[in-house]
């Protein structure tokens, strides 16, 4: 089973010039990706994100999105293999965010791999219109020079990502609940991932670059300015500390059907959350990091050069 590509954070290294060239912007559902591989025979094979090969993922909490699967798709055989990649919703809250509906046969379509390559948006469009399907929202679509920051082409302009996490979810809210999208991907089919220098990204059959930009009110982690350095930097960690990161955790090793229900289950689920934190947040721990205790070390190490320059004066001109 192809895996879809990794999405990464806007701050990696390896996600530098996805704003080279067209990009679409999509909106971001709090679901649970299913992938569904469709033969030229007919045969429907589905797999979680984490499922590796064509092993089916935990029916317990996928039956059902293999159920609307199978039914969506029952009767097409495309001339080639076709995985059709869907967050699935089996409940408007999934996860997080509590919608107020689920899709259309509980899966909401966001990308279609064609043999090796991905249809495009509009390809996309009709696939989903000619299935029955619902697809996640087009937010913009365009060269990216045109909503990029002027001083640094890799970073998106700022009032342009906050115009875009005021949009509401096409599944709509629940009166108590988050109001906006909980966050977009931005896809850019025509750049590639180096996996030479970045293997993580060489299980996709065709790593395209990625990311995603999630709203603050949804981040796992608040980078809140606090003055005291002590504080801010007990608040760094206590921001990774988590229930939605360890239900996040739950939830992979529950798609992969490695959890038994039993207490000893944790010693999966610890390894999963360093794992999660180191692969996803490390450049950004980097960054407060710096932000935090930079300056303080650099001047720090900079006072060194008075008693310095002073015995180099003394020794040199005698």
């Amino acid at each position: 089973m192809k895996k879809y590509p990794k999405i990464s954070q806007s701050y990696n290294e390896e996600a530098k010039g996805i704003y080279d060239g067209k990009i679409i912007i999509e909106e971001k559902i709090d679901g649970s990706q299913i992938r569904i591989k469709i033969l030229p025979d007919g045969t429907i094979i589905c797999g979680s994100h984490n499922s590796r090969g064509d092993e089916p993922p935990d029916m317990g909490m996928f039956s059902l999105g293999v159920e609307k699967a199978e039914h969506v798709f029952s009767g097409y055989k495309p001339d080639v293999e076709m995985v059709v990649f869907c967050e699935y919703l089996k409940s408007p809250k999934q996860n997080t965010i509590p919608y107020s509906r689920v899709p259309l046969h509980n899966l909401i379509l966001f990308d279609v791999q064609r043999d090796t390559l991905f249809i495009n948006r509009q390809q996309k469009e009709l696939f989903a219109k000619q299935h029955g399907l619902e697809i996640v929202p087009l937010l913009w679509e365009g060269d990216a020079s045109e909503i990029v920051d002027k001083d640094d082409p890799n970073k998106m302009n700022e009032a342009f990502k906050e115009e875009l996490l005021k949009k509401t979810s096409i599944l709509g809210h629940q009166d108590k609940g988050f109001q906006t999208i909980e966050g977009f991907v931005v896809k850019n089919y025509d750049k590639l991932y180096d996996i030479e220098r970045f293997r993580n990204y060489e299980e996709s059959t065709h790593p395209w670059m990625c990311i995603k930009i999630v709203n603050e009110k949804f981040k796992e982690k608040n980078h809140e300015e606090n003055p005291n350095k002590t504080n801010k930097f007990q608040e760094l960690k206590d921001n990774y500390r988590t229930e939605a990161r360890c239900m996040k955790a739950i939830q992979h090793l529950q798609e992969e059907g490695k959890l038994t229900g039993q207490l000893s289950d944790l010693r999966l689920l610890v390894p999963e959350v360093i794992r999660d934190i180191e692969e996803e947040e490390k450049e950004g721990i980097k960054d407060a990091l710096w932000g935090m205790f930079g300056k303080e070390i650099t001047g720090y190490a900079s006072k060194e050069m008075i008693p310095t320059y002073k015995k180099y004066l003394e020794e040199n001109l005698q």
